[in-house]
């Protein structure tokens, strides 16, 4: 676990379930930062200092992302495991919930809004940053590159978000990517069959009763929440369920 590791490596303070990506007093996922006073780079997971291919590994292994926050008083602050970010300082320290999915995406003109301002945030904190650790000299270099990855990961992300957004609104959507939806129910089926999986065996995975997923089926998934959807999607993509 990323807390215990940071607690051996000498991290005295942890700040759990704020809220870097949405302008929510509840986000309802992981987003954490780390104070680097005390911590020795050598005893940390190496995962918590890569910040490369979109935090790939970190999110991983840590079921999150990582970065950097903007407004912090200090720049003395990695950051691990978060999801979205649209707001900045952690909140809410101490309640730990993960949100399981979820699109991390501009919505709204509000939320674009917020993520442009918040860019230039991170872009003068990494100013602030690159002239602090000229000026320091005794910040470990492991720890001094892991600051700036953070931020330039996190401005990456945002910059993306915005350009995403920025597209949608000009029009770069292709609409006929939505009859995906329609074929839906059948994919689900075909798949469970391929994977080798009855009707039982796919309840049992999600905790569900056989006769449920028989009604899922037999409705074509007409009445089945998103989120049960996603779970089946999920579970029906693990590699372990693949037939023999």
């Amino acid at each position: 676990m990323a807390l215990e590791n940071l607690r051996d490596a000498g991290c005295q303070t942890a700040y759990i379930d704020g809220s870097f990506g949405t302008d929510k007093e509840h986000p309802n996922d992981y987003d954490a930062c780390w104070e680097e006073a005390g911590v020795d780079p050598y005893l940390l997971d190496p995962v918590l200092l890569t910040f490369d291919l979109g935090r790939a590994t970190q999110k991983a292994k840590y079921l999150g992302g990582c970065s950097s926050p903007p407004l912090l008083q200090t720049q003395k602050v990695c950051l691990f495991w978060n999801s979205s970010r649209r707001t900045g300082i952690p909140e809410n320290r101490g309640n730990c919930r993960h949100r399981s999915g979820g699109t991390d995406m501009i919505k709204n003109e509000r939320q674009y809004r917020i993520t442009r301002v918040q860019v230039r945030r991170f872009e003068r904190s990494l100013e602030v940053l690159l002239q602090s650790n000229e000026e320091e000299e005794d910040i470990h270099p492991l720890i001094a590159k892991a600051r700036e990855d953070a931020i330039r990961s996190q401005l990456s992300d945002l910059r993306s978000e915005l350009r995403e957004y920025e597209a949608l609104k000009a029009g770069d959507f292709e609409l006929d990517q939505l009859g995906v939806v329609s074929g839906l129910p059948a994919m689900l089926i075909k798949a469970r069959i391929a994977r080798g999986m009855s009707q039982r065996d796919l309840a049992e995975r999600i905790g569900l009763k056989e006769q449920q997923i028989q009604r899922y089926e037999a409705t074509d998934y007409a009445s089945v929440s998103l989120s049960r959807i996603k779970d089946i999607v999920g579970e029906l993509s693990e590699e372990n369920s693949l037939h023999g």
